[in-house]
């Protein structure tokens, strides 16, 4: 089933340049008009990039709507309808990952995580906005393909006051700029990645064994891949957010210019990690502390292990489907755990001026190896890329070497 993508030819050519040019004559002649345009819009997407799914997107937001209304006819019961609604919520996206019902359609993570940080945000006093820009929120094209993920608390004060704010020529000329490079991250260095670790993967699939230069060009080109399309859709959001007159959360940080596996994480996929903090992390560790309140001191370090452990194998679990990724997230919160540890008990160096934007060449390497079952979703392919890595033979060394 071909998914027609945000930065194909003819959402390029045709759909985004006419959304901004409707968006400015309608500020202009009908602020009111705006939200309403954009969700038809948004709507229009959907269904020509994906419109088989429709349906399953229109359930989830009846159900999100049921839900929130529900919490309004009874306040003192809200606890219980959260308790039962965030895991209607998340039970499509679930059964999609892990039940093989196929490829996931495009946009039910995103969609699922902002539906959930709608309903409990507007619990926790967030503004209520109208149908028509609750459903925006959830459902505005630019983000729908690949985020960013952000907060309703965040993006409520802007859909209140969407249309009747001006667009500054600064903020158009932004949002071009961040749309261009968005497509050049993703057409000049994802892509053309992507492609060739296709190849790889496809051959290894239907029986070929990986060399040792293949299986570590899939470790590294991976990474790379995975930040080059993610941070150009990213881009491409945030351009067409800036050219109406919306200001989306950032994604990307420069990761690689960490020098911590921590900071790495810090500056990847920012949204998605403030969304884990407050709705994951938080809860959890919370939770830990407040049933062993005499003994909170002594049990922080475990409240934060326990959350960090959880909250490393939802991102994992996020970012694919299968059982890789979650093994994958499991691994960097175990790493993490490992890291604090070690901090503890040693000190820390000191970073030169000539060194501090340089990631460690182990640490990427590292980090590259921990994201490969997210790149790689089948065991039957990834084990023998890990083998590959080792595979000396291949290079024809071993005999040298023995």
């Amino acid at each position: 089933m071909a998914v027609l993508w945000i930065d194909s030819s003819e959402i390029l050519l045709i759909f985004i340049p006419g959304v901004v040019v409707c968006c400015a004559l309608l500020r202009n002649w009908a602020p009111t008009a705006v939200p309403l345009f954009l969700l038809a819009a948004s709507v229009l997407f959907y269904l020509l990039a994906a419109w088989q799914h429709a349906w399953l997107m229109a359930a989830l937001l009846a159900l999100n709507i049921a839900s929130v209304a529900a919490c309004d006819r009874r306040p003192d019961l809200a606890w219980i309808v959260l308790l039962c609604a965030v895991p209607l919520h998340v039970t499509p996206i679930a059964l999609w990952k892990y039940a093989g019902l196929g490829p996931i359609p495009l946009g039910l993570s995103f969609v699922t995580f902002l539906l959930v940080s709608a309903l409990i945000d507007i619990q926790a006093g967030a503004p209520r906005l109208g149908l028509v820009s609750r459903s925006l929120y959830a459902l505005f094209f630019a983000s729908v393909t690949a985020g960013p993920v952000t907060r309703y608390r965040d993006l409520a004060p802007q859909l209140a006051t969407l249309g009747r704010m001006a667009v500054t020529r600064l903020s158009l000329l932004r949002g071009a700029s961040l749309l261009v490079v968005g497509l050049a991250k993703i057409a000049i260095v994802g892509r053309p990645l992507q492609d060739e670790i296709n190849g790889i993967l496809l051959a290894v699939e239907m029986g070929a064994t990986p060399t040792m230069v293949e299986a570590w060009y899939v470790v590294i080109a991976g990474l790379l891949a995975l930040y080059f399309l993610f941070s150009g859709y990213s881009d491409m959001a945030l351009g067409i957010g800036a050219m109406i007159g919306l200001s989306l959360a950032s994604n990307f940080d420069s990761p690689f210019k960490a020098r911590t596996g921590v900071e790495f994480v810090e500056r990847w996929h920012q949204s998605l990690m403030a969304w884990i903090r407050v709705y994951i992390f938080l809860p959890i560790a919370k939770g830990i502390l407040s049933r062993c309140n005499a003994r909170k001191a002594s049990l922080g370090f475990v409240a934060w292990a326990s959350a960090s452990l959880a909250s490393f194998a939802f991102m994992g679990a996020w970012h694919g489907s299968g059982w890789p990724p979650l093994a994958a997230g499991l691994v960097a919160g175990l790493l993490l755990i490992l890291f604090r540890l070690h901090v503890a008990s040693t000190i820390r160096l000191k970073t030169t001026a000539s060194d501090r934007h340089r990631m460690p060449l182990l640490l990427f390497v590292l980090i590259a190896l921990v994201a490969l079952p997210i790149l790689v979703q089948d065991w039957a392919v990834l084990l023998p890329i890990l083998t590959g890595l080792v595979d000396l033979d291949s290079l024809n060394l071993g005999r040298i070497l023995t």
